[in-house]
């Protein structure tokens, strides 16, 4: 794999780090002044694999910055209840591991979720926006963290992997 001709990259975690193989693997960046080498680590969160691009920058003239996302669709109504967490590689936390709760009523409109979610965005270091139809959260990391959601329940307290679909 090679990033050729670019004086900044633009690393976005859930395309291009999730296209990497599991297994480490090599890229060759080509800028301005040279040519390196930067391996990327299988469970690197994209803010690693920016931090590895700039850290041969002055050889390549190259630079990177990270931004991780995902999307949030809902299964179910009712009381909704999530840990919302951001991450370095693996399990080490960044933010802090936070509970969320927020109510929908309807699975087309996420509004009080998104609402909830971005309540505590000083503590998980995740925002959430709302898509125009308010049927999708898109979850953001704006340093490239790794974001980790976890227990997702509804008015019942049972974990559910129907409550919320993650793409």
């Amino acid at each position: 794999n090679a990033a050729t001709g670019v004086a900044n990259l633009d690393i976005n975690a859930a395309a291009d780090v999730a296209a990497l193989d599991a297994a480490n693997e090599t890229i060759t960046v080509n800028g301005s002044l040279g040519t390196s080498d930067v391996t990327y680590t299988a469970g690197d969160s994209a803010f690693a694999y920016a931090a590895n691009v700039n850290a041969v920058s002055g050889d390549t003239g190259v630079t990177a910055s990270a931004k991780t996302t995902a999307t949030l669709t809902a299964g179910e109504t009712g009381n909704i209840s999530l840990t919302l967490g951001t991450y370095t590689s693996g399990t080490t936390a960044v933010g802090t591991a936070t509970v969320i709760t927020g109510t929908v009523n309807d699975t087309a409109d996420l509004t009080e979720l998104a609402k909830a979610i971005n309540e505590k965005s000083a503590a998980t270091l995740v925002t959430a926006e709302l898509s125009a139809d308010l049927g999708t959260i898109t979850l953001t990391q704006d340093q490239g963290y790794s974001i980790g959601l976890d227990n997702a329940t509804d008015s019942d307290g049972v974990i559910d992997a129907n409550i919320l679909t993650v793409g």
